[in-house]
């Protein structure tokens, strides 16, 4: 069946090098197979007794699973895995930001932050403060001393925006401001799409799950499965971009 998830469009965070890392175009799958599942949490996958089997035959008793270990977190599905990288939101230049109060999804690792990626009309800009308002009603993005904005884009313009924000309710912080078409556009609702991030030691990595910071990520969704950066292996320090089982990004 083909996922139907939504497809998210990110920029390159921290280090321009790397290939996928929030570019235009992430995958934020959400459509796990069972089979998937079942497979990847120690489950065992039974051939069926076809018609062709002879019906005195002894029965075939099926092999008890394994039971392997399973960590105390929760289980979320990976888009991405590479090189740990610090996770921090940095400080507005803005004095006193207005905190977002999107509702998140609860229930992600402790440490985590929320990733997110808006597309808008600009519908207000103070340079002097740090101050974005996209779409109307308006979100409000603030820059720090290292945000990226990109070709200066004003009052009227299509941007997009890749920022991130605490998990309880803060100012959504831009890592950068991109120049998608120039003004005049009609200002209407922003779209707004989040993934998180998250930054642990890989201790396990079998059946399509790696076990990163007592968290299980499924990393072989069969339409989208994660991006892992060559190289990485049980005891690297990594990062995780990822999305809870089942929940799709939250938007306002």
């Amino acid at each position: 069946m083909q996922n139907t998830g939504l497809r998210s469009a990110v920029l390159t965070w921290r280090r321009p090098e790397r290939a996928s890392y929030r570019q235009w175009g992430v995958a934020l799958g959400l459509g796990l197979s069972l089979t998937l599942l079942s497979a990847g949490w120690g489950g065992t996958a039974h051939a069926a007794r076809g018609p062709g089997r002879d019906p005195q035959s002894p029965p075939v008793e099926d092999p008890q699973p394994v039971e392997d270990p399973q960590p105390a977190g929760g289980i979320f599905v990976a888009l991405e895995v590479f090189a740990a990288e610090p996770l921090e939101v940095p400080a507005t230049i803005h004095s006193n930001p207005i905190a977002d109060s999107t509702v998140l999804p609860t229930g992600v690792p402790a440490g985590s932050l929320a990733l997110f990626v808006i597309q808008g009309v600009v519908s207000s800009v103070d340079l002097g403060n740090g101050e974005w308002r996209i779409g109307s009603p308006a979100v409000f993005v603030y820059t720090s001393a290292d945000t990226r904005i990109d070709n200066a884009p004003q009052v009227g313009d299509l941007v997009k925006v890749v920022a991130l924000r605490t998990i309880a309710p803060g100012p959504v912080v831009a890592e950068r401001i991109t120049l998608r078409q120039l003004g005049p556009q009609t200002v209407t609702p922003a779209d707004v799409e989040t993934a998180f991030l998250f930054t642990g030691t890989l201790t396990a990595d079998q059946g399509g799950v790696q076990t990163i910071g007592g968290n299980s990520f499924i990393v072989n969704d069969p339409d989208f499965p994660a991006d892992i950066e060559p190289g990485l292996g049980v005891g690297s320090a990594v990062t995780v971009e990822f999305q809870p089982l089942g929940v799709a990004p939250a938007a306002d």
